[in-house]
């Protein structure tokens, strides 16, 4: 494998999507069985995965945007529906759903990523994120007329409405973004995409994008500490907070610093050589973040209880959808 700084950028990105895959992948585990010794891995912070996946997505799509505005929905649909339908099959098999008329209304919503829009459930777990990225893409034209500044002011706006419900699901106990419906997760989480996206148009305005995403990144982890700060303060815990706390939110941190860098010291950084395995890596990531549940569920109900087994069993899963779905498709039609 090269070395990380002769690798082009967009092996390093696939490399990337794949490591924060994982990471969602193991943290959804060690609700299944002992994690062992992965149990560093979810540490690291699923939540804080999401966030670099909706960067790169930002970043890539609105590149591939930018080049070629024809077509561009018609591909994302290529891109998207064949491992998602493969996953939403693999999920209703591994999890058969009561089949009346309320599930058939939300299967029909899944497939038009209306989910997390109409109604509050994904039939695939990990998908309502997918549903926030289309509705992101489906806006792209209304983004590519925008000004920098006005785009800018987009995403203090969004981080603005985070910070708020960021609170409110502490005081009012309102629900997690998988939990969220009438499309709320585009104006919360947006910004991290918005900024990718500024990446991709604004090259000249790089520095002010990146010092943007840094204080994205340390503003969403300083107010995460200071909630569970004023947490442990009224329960009068302040000392877990030092022994137990703390250590999470520097992994948290260690996760964002890497996916900053990248896009600070690689991404654009100039051409390097294209690793073909770092591109695999990254289109497995897709199927892995979308299937890893119900590969899980499966394994463990077949008696399969070791932590790395399982992960590794998920990767190999992922990589056959892959080729199954994408990979082999693309090339009987060469």
């Amino acid at each position: 494998m090269l070395p990380l700084t002769r690798t082009d950028p967009w092996s390093l990105l696939a490399l990337l999507r794949f490591a924060l895959a994982f990471i969602v992948a193991v943290n959804h585990l060690g609700e299944q069985v002992e994690l062992d010794w992965l149990a560093w891995v979810p540490r690291l912070g699923a939540f804080e995965a999401v966030l670099g996946f909706l960067l790169i997505s930002g970043y890539s799509v609105g590149t591939s945007y930018l080049k070629s505005p024809q077509g561009f929905y018609t591909r994302r649909c290529k891109r998207l529906y064949p491992v998602y339908l493969a996953a939403l099959a693999i999920t209703l098999w591994v999890s058969p759903p009561l089949l009346n008329a309320s599930f058939g209304f939300a299967l029909v919503l899944n497939l038009l990523f209306l989910n997390q829009v109409l109604i509050a459930t994904s039939l695939v777990g990990p998908a309502w994120s997918l549903s926030l990225e289309f509705w992101l893409y489906a806006l792209m034209p209304l983004f590519n007329r925008c000004s920098d500044l006005r785009l800018r002011q987009l995403v203090w706006l969004s981080f603005g409405l985070y910070v708020a419900y960021t609170l409110g699901r502490t005081l009012f106990h309102w629900p997690y973004y998988s939990g969220l419906s009438w499309g709320l997760n585009v104006p919360l989480l947006g910004y991290v995409w918005l900024c990718g996206f500024r990446l991709a148009k604004f090259g000249a305005r790089r520095a002010m994008v990146l010092t943007d995403i840094g204080l994205l990144f340390g503003g969403h982890l300083i107010w995460a500490a200071l909630i569970q700060l004023a947490f442990r303060l009224k329960h009068d815990a302040l000392m877990q907070f030092w022994t137990q706390d703390l250590a999470g939110y520097g992994a948290e941190a260690l996760t964002l610093a890497v996916v900053w860098w990248i896009f600070a010291y690689r991404v654009q950084a100039g051409a390097g050589q294209r690793s073909r395995s770092l591109l695999w890596l990254g289109d497995v990531s897709y199927p892995l973040y979308l299937i890893h549940i119900p590969v899980f569920t499966v394994c463990v109900a077949a008696g399969v209880h070791s932590a790395p087994v399982l992960a590794l069993g998920a990767v190999a899963a992922a990589a056959v959808v892959h080729g199954a779905v994408e990979w082999l498709p693309r090339k009987l039609a060469q």
